[in-house]
């Protein structure tokens, strides 16, 4: 009866052609489950352990589930028509009909706990697998990695590169920000991380220009700093840190700000104590005034920069007259010590503000680059 089984699993179903297990191991699978099946039939005290084993042994295979399950079936059938025969030589057909619920209800529970068995060791399998490549990707982002953590990322060694930081409330708000989907026409791929705070993506693709198209899909929320493109995943460390940095820098609302945008933000997001000392020598009596006095000055001198040095344009953005855009422009002057007709007097008071923007309360804390990733 076992080798019948065994011929009609092998027959019936490719996974097991084309799988490692051998029809010796698939033997002794089945005889140990035909007999402990038998023997609980028999009155006898029945064991899960064989059905177990056989979830093992086929989830480690490679044999899909429902193979594993149609197996089970199958060798319910034959269990079966093996009683039928035999009560029928006898003369006890009746047998055939008392046997069946319990037989069905033997096989079901073997099934279900082969089945539980196959699971754990699929899970297994994928939590080593996990743990493995967030491994590799945190080699690789502290700048120790090589090709065998490429080789387990599925990242060439060389190509080109980019590293993206995003904000996150919680680690369970770790979702990917560029789906495999999305990356796939451009013969892409990304690999995630998340810390306490943010997301990590190390982003890989054949062409530098197909880069536009991922910051596009990238900036679908909020919150997103970008390094430069590289060429060698050796640099990938320095990317991190230049994606955190750009993250720094975001202004207002928007959504991406890559490390090539606004370099004299980057500049003052990597020099934090000097910034907040600039910021002190050039703007102190006026971060010292009131907070709507200070966000009125600051922002009329932002505005008046953006509209070219304008106080007729800058008066049309701000909703007031361009004599209170001058009068606003001077008393800054005054407080500061600065002419902004001085062009490197106008150069400091837009670093200073600039500096102020970055370092005042309402924006995220100075990047920590030390910081590390986990799952």
């Amino acid at each position: 009866m076992v080798d019948r089984i065994v011929r009609q699993i092998f027959d019936n179903d490719a996974a097991y052609q084309q799988s490692e297990i051998s029809s010796e191991g698939l033997r002794e699978i089945v005889a140990d489950n035909i007999s402990a099946l038998l023997a609980e039939l028999g009155g006898g005290r029945g064991s899960l352990a064989p059905a177990r084993s056989a979830g093992r042994a086929k989830a480690e295979s490679g044999i899909p589930m429902a193979s594993l399950l149609h197996a089970y079936r199958l060798a319910g059938i034959e269990v079966l028509r093996a009683i039928s025969v035999e009560a029928t030589a006898a003369g006890e057909t009746a047998v055939v009909l008392d046997t069946v619920e319990t037989l069905w209800d033997v096989v079901d529970r073997y099934s279900s706990a082969a089945a539980d068995e196959y699971r754990s060791v699929i899970e297994a399998r994928e939590r080593r697998h996990d743990e493995s490549r967030r491994a590799a990707l945190a080699a690789i982002l502290e700048g120790g990695g090589g090709s065998t953590e490429a080789t387990i990322l599925g990242l060439p060694v060389n190509g080109w590169f980019v590293v993206i930081v995003a904000h996150l409330d919680s680690p369970a708000g770790a979702v990917e920000l560029v789906t495999q989907e999305s990356l796939r026409p451009l013969s892409a791929s990304a690999v995630w991380a998340s810390t306490a705070n943010s997301l990590i993506g190390l982003i890989s693709a054949i062409r530098q220009d197909d880069f536009d198209v991922i910051f596009e899909s990238a900036s679908s929320r909020r919150g997103v700093g970008a390094s430069r493109v590289f060429e060698h995943l050796h640099d990938a460390s320095r990317a991190l840190d230049e994606a955190r940095l750009a993250l720094q820098v975001l202004r207002g609302n928007e959504r991406l700000r890559r490390f090539d945008d606004h370099p004299l933000d980057i500049l003052l997001a990597g020099s934090p104590e000097a910034a907040r000392r600039l910021r002190d020598a050039v703007l102190g009596q006026v971060v010292a005034l009131r907070p709507a006095d200070v966000e009125t000055l600051l922002t009329t001198f932002e505005t008046w920069v953006d509209e070219g040095a304008s106080a007729a344009a800058a008066g049309v953005v701000l909703h007031c007259h361009r004599n209170s855009v001058r009068y606003r422009l001077h008393r800054l002057e005054t407080l500061t010590g600065r002419r902004l007709r001085v062009p490197e007097h106008a150069s400091e008071l837009l670093t200073a503000v600039r500096a102020h923007r970055l370092i005042e309360p309402s924006r995220p804390s100075w990047p920590n680059t030390n910081e590390g990733t986990k799952a």
